[in-house]
């Protein structure tokens, strides 16, 4: 097994899934202010010391996602920040070892820190040597599948799995809730309506900040917000037909009535008019 890039792979992931980056977790340890900050109390092994720190709320975060709820003796669902027992002792062992040479990271840190999200997901290539086709695998994969593996019986994992858990946060249906992406939504075809009644004035209830957090928020893709566009050109333009269809009954209606009507009766209707 390769410690070392499972290191990376997380670091990579725990760093963009933080708060104000992509926004997976409640966290900003994996910063450069987090690393001045951890300095403070952990002047030797700061890095590794926020590493961990950060490695604990992805994991937290990962087992409340997918439903895990770690019991002894039972079927062990494994993800890329939980992986078995063994494997997890193994690596503890190993990331001791590099206590002593914190000079051999100090890049993949700073690389780390200074992290954006348009680096993702192309930093797990560039920065924790993930394979590519990993992330084609991903692609066409759900979260439930892409991002844990369930081991019921003796399996032996390798670093192709390794790999596949930490590409599989790129297939994650749900966008980071952030101002940015709110706005946009709001002003989207889907969340026009709302803004509409809100300006005239449509009593809005008063929900507590504690139910607000426990509910499911979804944001459209872009593919879905298209497709709410194309379909609201296409009633519009289905509407204009009807109206041109119904004017057209209405004058043909009324040349039936004119039909009915005796020649004579018209002329006579005429010659009174004029």
């Amino acid at each position: 097994m390769d410690f070392r890039q499972l290191f990376k792979l997380r670091l990579v992931v725990a760093a963009l899934g933080e708060t104000q980056r992509l926004g997976w977790w409640n966290s900003g340890v994996l910063t450069g202010t987090g690393e001045f900050l951890f300095q403070q109390g952990f002047p030797r092994s700061s890095p590794f010391a926020q590493t961990r720190a950060g490695f604990r709320v992805a994991q937290l975060a990962c087992d409340e996602a997918l439903g895990i709820q770690p019991s002894p003796g039972g079927a062990i669902t494994c993800h890329l920040f939980r992986l078995t027992p063994q494997l997890e002792d193994a690596y503890e062992n190993e990331r001791n070892r590099w206590l002593d040479a914190p000079q051999e990271w100090a890049d993949c840190f700073q690389a780390a820190w200074a992290l954006s999200t348009e680096q993702w997901p192309q930093a797990l290539v560039e920065l924790a040597e993930l394979d590519s086709e990993a992330l084609d695998w991903a692609q066409n994969q759900t979260p439930q599948t892409a991002k844990a593996l369930r081991l019921d019986a003796p399996f032996e994992i390798n670093q192709g799995h390794i790999e596949r858990l930490a590409a599989g946060f790129v297939c994650d249906p749900m966008p980071p809730l952030t101002p940015a992406v709110l706005m946009k939504n709001l002003r989207s075809a889907v969340g026009q309506p709302l803004l509409d009644k809100a300006d005239q004035g449509t009593a809005v209830a008063f929900v507590p900040m504690g139910e607000v957090k426990s509910l499911p928020v979804v944001i459209p893709h872009d593919s879905e917000l298209q497709r709410a566009e194309a379909l609201e050109q296409e009633s519009v333009a289905l509407s204009r037909e009807v109206e041109e269809l119904s004017r057209k009954l209405e004058r043909l209606s009324r040349q039936g009535w004119m039909e009915d009507i005796p020649t004579a009766l018209l002329a006579g209707d005429q010659g009174e008019a004029a």
